[in-house]
C-alpha cells in the first residue's frame, strides 16, 4: 500500500493539513489552477487518499478536474476526504455565514454536487462539513451526523486536521459529519 497523499487547496487550512501529514505520508500539495485536469498531470499511480480543502468557490469543478485526472492515467486511489461545509442540507440552526461567498445558493449547490461526484466513485469517502473555520481551537470538538441539526458556529483548523487524520485512517468511512467546537467564537 501507498502512503502518498493528493491535498488540493489552499489557504490557512491546507498548510495545517499539510504539516501535520508531512511526518508520517508522502504528501503532494497542489495550490493553483485546481479546476485544470493538467494540474494534477503525473500522479503516483497509487493513492492513499485525495484530501480536498479548496474553496470557498468551485469545488465542484475541483472534483471534477481530480477525477479526470485519476481516469486518465488510470490512479488508484483508497478514499476521498472533503472539507465542505456546515449547511449543505438546511441543517445549521441560525444564519452560518459563508466568508468569501457572494451567492451563497450558488455555493451550496456546487458544494452537493461535489459531494456527489465523489459519491459515485464508489470509493470510501468522508465529508467534513465544519462550521466558519478559524485559525484557534475554541473548545471540544462537537460532531454531529448527517440530518442532524447543527448549532451555528466556529471549528479550528487543528480540529479539521485532527478528523482529516483520522478519516485517513478509516475513521467516519462513507460518512457525511458536521462539526464545530463552540457556537460562538471566542474573543
Amino acid at each position: 500500500m501507498t502512503n502518498s497523499i493528493l491535498v488540493v487547496g489552499n489557504g490557512p487550512l491546507t498548510t495545517n493539513v499539510k504539516h501535520q501529514l508531512n511526518a508520517t505520508n508522502h504528501v503532494i500539495i497542489k495550490q493553483e489552477q485546481l479546476t485544470e485536469e493538467a494540474t494534477y498531470a503525473q500522479l503516483p499511480p497509487q493513492l492513499a487518499a485525495i484530501v480536498i480543502t479548496a474553496g470557498p468557490n468551485d469545488v465542484d469543478l475541483v472534483v471534477e478536474a481530480v477525477d479526470a485526472a485519476l481516469q486518465h492515467q488510470r490512479v488508484t486511489v483508497q478514499r476521498w476526504i472533503l472539507v465542505s461545509s456546515a449547511g449543505i442540507d438546511g441543517e445549521v440552526q441560525g444564519a452560518l455565514n459563508y466568508p468569501g461567498v457572494t451567492d451563497v445558493a450558488e455555493y451550496l449547490r456546487e458544494q452537493r454536487y461535489a459531494i456527489k461526484l465523489i459519491d459515485e466513485t464508489e470509493l470510501p469517502y468522508l465529508i467534513i462539513r465544519p462550521g466558519r473555520l478559524v485559525s484557534e481551537k475554541q473548545g471540544p470538538a462537537q460532531l454531529f451526523n448527517e440530518g442532524e441539526l447543527v448549532p451555528e458556529g466556529v471549528v479550528s483548523y487543528e480540529t479539521i486536521s485532527n478528523l482529516i487524520k483520522a478519516g485517513l485512517q478509516g475513521k467516519y468511512q462513507n460518512q457525511s459529519i458536521a462539526v464545530i467546537e463552540t457556537a460562538e467564537e471566542e474573543e
